[in-house]
């Protein structure tokens, strides 16, 4: 399903809703396209930031480590959890075939979908869950619905919970378990992770931490210093991708192009979300965790971690 033309009224989003294929979505999702194809294509999502509730009361940050099989952005971390959000047709005579209508509860409801799928957490493990902000991706043209919310878990029961997820119940073949690590829940932590942390992060899945960080800060110190703070990390950001680029385009100049399986060779001038870090001269993202000193647990999931001899499904310190 995708959503257009949205317009905030106080504290009121309302946009026009319109149906989606995903065949048409993974035909037409650049900026390169025609206006009037990127409107029957561009999809709407969501992405959800989660933090733990540990046992002293203190937060940790769930985020996942995205799979070789990401279109975009493969091999990096992003949100807690993150899918597309699906439309349901109406089943009255009157309406048949029509899109039901879209409110918070209906984003909300396909946030914990993608919460399950992927960490197999249940409705009852999340309290306090809200929308905190929409986002525009367009390197991989769609709208994200930015959520955020407290779980009653702490790291390690989460991990439990994410050993019991099931391939099973996913619903298509784009559907995928990913791995998760589990990172300080602190300001400071997301400040690095998106300003010194060398592999970039999806677009809206970095709105969506800096829609975390503009929350922390306005629920503690004011409008005006979350305003402020926001103004200062758009700064940093744009400052950390243009140094990611420039790494980028000086490993080309020394090594040639690029040789993978799953695209042509290619010489970029920046960097590529179709290619890993790794291919593109940039360090891993556990490697980059570690350089930061972003304390985390890895849960390994369905396969234990590149540079780890550990076994699957295991609950690991760096």
């Amino acid at each position: 399903m995708g959503i257009r033309h949205p317009e905030k009224f106080a504290d009121v989003l309302s946009f026009d809703i319109q149906p989606v294929t995903f065949p048409t979505y993974s035909a037409i999702n650049s900026l390169a396209n025609l206006p009037d194809e990127l409107n029957i294509s561009a999809p709407a999502a969501t992405a959800t930031i989660l933090f733990t509730t540990e046992d002293d009361g203190s937060h940790r940050m769930v985020v996942q480590y995205r799979s070789q099989q990401n279109r975009f952005y493969p091999e990096t971390v992003g949100a807690s959890a993150a899918g597309f959000l699906d439309g349901t047709l109406d089943r009255n005579p009157t309406n048949r075939g029509k899109l039901l209508p879209v409110d918070t509860q209906t984003v909300k409801v396909s946030a914990l979908k993608e919460m399950k799928e992927e960490i197999y957490l249940m409705p009852t493990d999340v309290v306090n869950l809200r929308i905190i902000g929409l986002a525009r991706d367009l390197v991989n043209v769609h709208t994200e619905f930015l959520l955020f919310g407290i779980l009653a878990l702490n790291a390690h029961e989460v991990a439990q919970k994410a050993g019991f997820a099931d391939k099973k119940e996913l619903d298509d073949e784009h559907d995928f378990s990913e791995r998760f690590l589990v990172i300080d829940g602190s300001l400071e932590a997301i400040e690095i992770l998106l300003t010194e942390v060398k592999c970039p992060l999806p677009p809206t899945h970095s709105a969506a931490f800096v829609a975390t960080g503009y929350l922390i800060v306005l629920e503690q110190a004011g409008l005006e210093a979350a305003d402020e703070w926001m103004k200062h990390m758009e700064l940093r950001v744009r400052a950390n991708c243009q140094r990611i680029d420039e790494i980028v385009s000086a490993f080309y100049k020394r090594n040639g192009n690029v040789d993978t399986r799953r695209f042509d060779s290619r010489r970029r001038s920046g960097f590529d979300p179709a290619l890993s870090p790794l291919v593109q001269g940039l360090p891993d993202m556990i490697s980059e965790l570690r350089r930061v000193d972003l304390q985390f647990y890895a849960y390994s999931g369905n396969c234990s971690y590149p540079d780890s001899g550990s076994p699957a499904g295991s609950l690991l310190w760096p």
